[in-house]
């Protein structure tokens, strides 16, 4: 089984129940030979505070995907192109991006996650994002959608949920005539499942590229 890239839950809201353990979640891509399949991975770290040896991590519980493509420019870290410059960016298309954000509403439980994917096998970056369900007990994907309005690049992202039900995903954004900036979308509650219904938004407009040849870009947001 592929453990690279896995994500800790983080807490949002009210606390979990008594005894919950702490959620763990990755991806695998099924051309990486570990699946037939497109899926999302969740573990469970059960922790003995008295006997720690006791302590357990047990999973995966298997959830199947949307089919993705993660394969971005053949995993190099030069791939998102920019305004300005021939130097390209880092797209980190391997792995979960920062958070998988865990929220209690009482009713149910819910973590919301996201990644980078290539939206159309050009190596046009998009978000690939996620609500999970019943971590607990039976996790199911309660909604899943891909984020590229244009031809444009958005990747990097990083997804959260209100006590509302309400999500928010902020992201990178750049292109051949776009310098590196940062937008979000979103959507209510009550929205049809599996869409970003908000209109994109600029929260900082880009004005300079990246020139480094190492192409780092981020890390991680938040």
């Amino acid at each position: 089984i592929n453990l690279g890239g896995m994500l800790p839950a983080d807490l949002d809201g009210p606390a979990p129940p008594d005894g919950s353990p702490a959620y763990f979640v990755q991806m695998d891509d099924d051309a990486w030979g570990y699946s037939s399949e497109d899926r999302l991975q969740l573990w469970r770290f059960d922790v003995d505070w008295t006997n720690p040896s006791a302590s357990t991590f047990t999973g995966p519980d298997l959830m199947t995907t949307a089919p993705f493509d993660s394969d971005m420019c053949d995993l190099s870290r030069t791939c998102i192109p920019q305004a300005g410059t021939p130097v390209r960016v880092d797209a980190m298309a391997d792995r979960l991006m920062y958070r998988l954000q865990y929220r209690n509403f009482g009713t149910h439980e819910s973590l919301v996650v996201n990644h980078t994917v290539d939206v159309d096998g050009t190596d046009h970056g998009g978000v690939r994002w996620y609500e999970v369900r019943s971590p607990g007990s039976s996790p199911f994907i309660h909604q899943q959608g891909t984020f590229a309005p244009d031809a444009d690049h958005r990747w990097m992202a990083s997804a959260a949920m209100d006590g509302a039900g309400n999500i928010a995903l902020g992201y990178s954004v750049s292109g051949p005539s776009t310098y590196p900036s940062v937008r979000y979308t979103g959507r209510l509650a009550g929205d049809p499942l599996g869409a970003m219904t908000m209109a994109e938004t600029e929260i900082a407009t880009g004005t300079g590229a990246q020139t480094h040849p190492s192409g780092r870009w981020g890390d991680y947001s938040m």
